[in-house]
């Protein structure tokens, strides 16, 4: 099938973008701003990329296969759909067995600093709040989301612990 076959009118059937509207009303039910966030980006470039005014029920695995889509756009489509489908929104997604999620790619070479490149780096950062702040994730290991969101309760001086327990989402 074709991206004209998916765009015939039909009083009654889904577009992708309909779809993408019920499904990310659902998630936000569930699921943290951050992921909402994350889902949204991914829909929008499958809208882009499919059309919003494409019929769910005319979706091919030839059809998703044939767009440039990243591998999280892959997951998220066949994610979105089998939601349709457990909500009665879509009949058959046996064709997303046949699509290929993208492999993913890696950057080449060491993904860390050497002790030099890190006091390099450290000494170019103006702001002490800022150095500090690069050299404490440098040091642990946290993603930047997770230190914000530490607060004096997560801090156990007489064990040098600290919890990791939340993240902290903003734009």
């Amino acid at each position: 099938r074709s991206i004209k076959d998916a765009l015939e009118v039909k009083s009654d059937r889904l577009k992708l973008g309909e779809l993408a509207e019920l499904y990310l009303a659902d998630c936000k039910k569930r699921l943290k701003p951050s992921t909402i966030h994350r889902k949204t980006i991914m829909i929008d470039k499958l809208s882009e990329e499919i059309g919003k005014d494409a019929y769910i029920d005319k979706l091919t695995a030839k059809c998703i296969s044939n767009c440039s889509l990243s591998a999280g756009c892959v997951k998220e489509i066949k994610t979105m759909l089998k939601w349709a489908y457990i909500n009665d929104y879509i009949d058959d997604i046996n064709f997303l067995a046949k699509i290929k999620t993208p492999e993913l790619t890696h950057r080449e070479g060491k993904k860390y600093l050497e002790p030099g490149e890190l006091k390099d780096l450290l000494s170019q950062i103006q702001r002490d709040d800022c150095r500090d702040l690069t050299e404490f994730l440098a040091l642990t290991g946290m993603r930047v989301g997770e230190a914000l969101a530490i607060t004096i309760d997560d801090i156990d001086l007489s064990e040098r612990l600290i919890s990791v327990n939340k993240t902290f989402y903003g734009k």
